[in-house]
Formats: C-alpha cells, structure tokens, sequence
C-alpha cells in the first residue's frame, strides 16, 4: 500500500498518451488486487482515458468493469464491457467479458440473459474444437454407417481404444495420452 501511495504523484506527472495509461493500469490493477474497489476505478478510467486505443485498453476496459462490479455498479460494469465487445471484437478477453456479462445478469436475476452470455463462452470455446476434431471418412465400402458408433461403442467398452478409434479413422491428437 504504501508502494501506491509513493507512485500515485510520480503517475501523474508522466506524459499522456501510452505512458500514462500504463502507469495508470497497472495502480488501477493493484487497487483492484487490494479491493481498494474505488481508487481501482479510478485509476482505470484514467487509464482509459489517457490513450483510449493503448494496446492494452481491452484489458483496461475488462479490470474497470471488475471495479465497477464490486461496488455493485452494475450499469457502469455492463458499459464497459459492452464496449470492450464493441471495440475490440477480436480481443482475447472475449471470452471473459461474455462470462462477465453472465455473471452480472445472474447477480440482478436475468437468468435467460445470464445463460445467453455463458452460451457465448461455451461457443468460443467449442470453435476451436470443432475445427481441430477429426473428419469422419466415408465407409461405405465396408460397412454401414449406422454400425460404426455401435461397433466402436463395444470396443470402448472393452478397453480396445486402438481398435475404437480405427472405426473412426484417425484417432485425435490426444489418442497417445491415453495411453
């Protein structure tokens, strides 16, 4: 604590732009590891507004809206998550921001909203999945294809995952920690 309270004058006295919201993330993001709820929010906006497009703003936007949500500012919370989805639609804090979403829906009991922004963080989530998994090739040749989820069902269930995922074609990737 007294570490923040040395370097909240110094902070001030840097240049705007990159610098300033740097220095001003990083006091916001140790106020907020404090829960020192009101001084975090504080600095965060300041951070956001000293260089609002910082390569790290969606960070910013993602610890004030955490700020705002421990002292049940929901609105404020809402808005700035709102507007990391909207201006940094390719961020990796995605994900976190919907989960966010989630969870102050859930707080003010708006479950159906609740459970649509935690089906936003299952769907991203499941893309990659289902671009990595493995492509089922046709059989026709030989045997019906209505056998193989049967036939391979019975191999798992006795243990023979090798013969399992032969049915399958190529086993997935983690087929050798199985092992």
């Amino acid at each position: 604590r007294e570490t923040f309270d040395q370097l909240a004058p110094q902070v001030a006295s840097l240049p705007t732009g990159a610098p300033q919201a740097e220095a001003q993330f990083l006091m916001g993001s140790s106020a907020l590891e404090l829960q020192e709820f009101p001084q975090a929010a504080t600095a965060l906006e300041a951070a956001s507004k000293a260089d609002p497009n910082w390569q790290q703003a969606d960070e910013v936007l993602l610890a004030w809206a955490q700020a705002e949500r421990m002292q049940n500012k929901f609105d404020g919370a809402r808005a700035h998550l709102q507007e990391l989805l909207k201006r940094f639609p390719k961020s990796r804090l995605l994900d976190r921001a919907h989960y966010r979403l989630g969870e102050l829906a859930y707080a003010q009991e708006d479950f159906d909203a609740a459970a649509a922004e935690y089906g936003l963080v299952l769907a991203g989530w499941m893309a990659p999945l289902a671009k990595s998994a493995p492509r089922w090739r046709d059989r026709s040749d030989r045997e019906p294809a209505a056998a193989l989820p049967r036939r391979t069902a019975w191999r798992d269930q006795k243990g023979d995952l090798d013969a399992a995922g032969q049915c399958h074609g190529e086993w997935p990737r983690l087929h050798h920690r199985l092992r």
